[in-house]
Formats: C-alpha cells, structure tokens, sequence
C-alpha cells in the first residue's frame, strides 16, 4: 500500500524577494516539477509573522546597512542564476511601504472562484509586476490593474472581487494563514514545509533551503538533467 503523497507548502508574501526566488524554483526546477510532489502556495502576511515572532526586519525604510546591501545583491544573483530578469534595486515602497495583505486576499479569492492553475498564475503575474516591471504597488489603483491584467474566464467584475477580498471572512483566512507559520515556529518568509512519504514533515526557512528539502524527500536528479551540465545543480 502506497504511502502518503510527498508535500511542499510555501508560505509567501508578494512583497517578500526570497519567496519570488523560492516560489520560481519549485515552479522550474527539474528535480521538483518533474517528480510526484504535490506543492501548495500559501499567502501570509510578512508583517505579521516578524512582529509577532519577535523578529526584527532584515530591510528597514529609510535606513542603510551593509546587510541589506547585501540582500539586494544577492537576490539579483540568484535571480540571474534561475533565468529570471529582476528590477536594479528595490521596487517603490518596499520594504514598509507596500500593504500587501490586500492583494493577498485577492489571491485567496481568485484561487475560491477560478481555481488553483488561475490562482498560482496570478501569484507568478504578481510578483513579476513588482519585482520584474516595478509597478508602483503603493498606487491606489493598484489591485485594479492588477486584475485587469488577468485573462479571467467570463469576464468578471474587477470590483466584486475587490469587494469579496475586502470581506472579514476573506481577512480571516489571510490571518489564519499567518498563524499556520507562527504556530510552526516561523519567522520570516519564505517559510517552508514538507512531508515525506514516510509521512514526517519538517519546516525550513530561507529559499537557499530546498537543497534539504530536496534531501528531506528522498528526491533524485531526474534521468539526463546532471548530464547537461552542473549548473542545474546551481539553481538551488
């Protein structure tokens, strides 16, 4: 009798660069898509998870430090090294600028009326608007063009889905969301969870864990990718 089905769930928030950088490897990399594991995208609220673990932000507004120089260098890097063409810098408003938890909230909605393939795009569609094209997520129009931006069947009205996001049951789900990562000691994002087919899970944090979650998985290197070279092996 088979065992259960292998798990990833990633916890994101669009306005986190290293849950891009995550989110796109589990979406690209071989030694995922191309293996029976089922991966779930979670949106939570950054904000949230930092001040109530007790943690401190890496990036503060209006202050510069080596660390965040070097975060903003290393993501470019990264990015270069999965394909992905990333904005000089950081996007307006980010970081504390950016409320993100509406979009968020649009998401959820999107994924409750059109379904996941609908919802996992608009995630990929979001985060390449911000961090890709710079759009100015502080506009107030902003959840507007952004769901304009979606080819979504039937037409709907951009509106009653900004209504449906603003509902208290929507907000609620976004919160319960965010306490998944606090009850499992999280801190910050991407935060990562995985079960195996033994049905032990484990929790990571950082989008330079999926080697281990790799590991943690029993996953192999599908047939021929490590003979095209080792730079497959370099973008995790």
């Amino acid at each position: 009798m088979p065992g259960p089905q292998q798990q990833i769930t990633l916890y994101f928030d669009l306005v986190s660069a290293f849950s891009y950088l995550c989110f796109a490897t589990l979406r690209t990399h071989p030694l995922f898509i191309s293996k029976n594991v089922v991966v779930t995208y979670i949106p939570v609220s950054i904000g949230r998870v930092i001040i109530k673990s007790g943690n401190s932000p890496a990036i503060v507004p209006g202050r510069k430090s080596a660390k965040q120089d070097y975060l903003v260098r290393d993501f470019a890097r990264r990015a270069r090294v999965l394909g992905m063409p990333v904005l000089e810098g950081l996007p307006k408003g980010v970081p504390g600028g950016v409320d993100s938890k509406p979009i968020l909230q649009i998401l959820l909605v999107l994924q409750q009326e059109f379904g996941e393939r609908v919802y996992v795009e608009a995630i990929e569609k979001f985060y390449q608007a911000l961090w890709r094209d710079g759009v100015d997520f502080t506009a107030s129009d902003i959840s507007k063009r952004l769901l304009s931006s979606l080819n979504l069947r039937g037409n709907p009205d951009v509106e009653s889905i900004i209504k449906k996001a603003e509902s208290e049951e929507v907000m609620e789900l976004l919160k319960k969301n965010t306490q998944e990562v606090l009850d499992q000691g999280g801190f910050g994002l991407p935060w990562i969870k995985a079960m195996n087919a033994k049905g032990e899970t484990d929790t990571w944090w950082g989008a330079d864990q999926l080697t281990q979650v790799a590991g943690f998985l029993g996953l192999d290197w599908p047939e021929g990718e490590t003979e095209k070279g080792p730079r497959i092996r370099y973008r995790l």
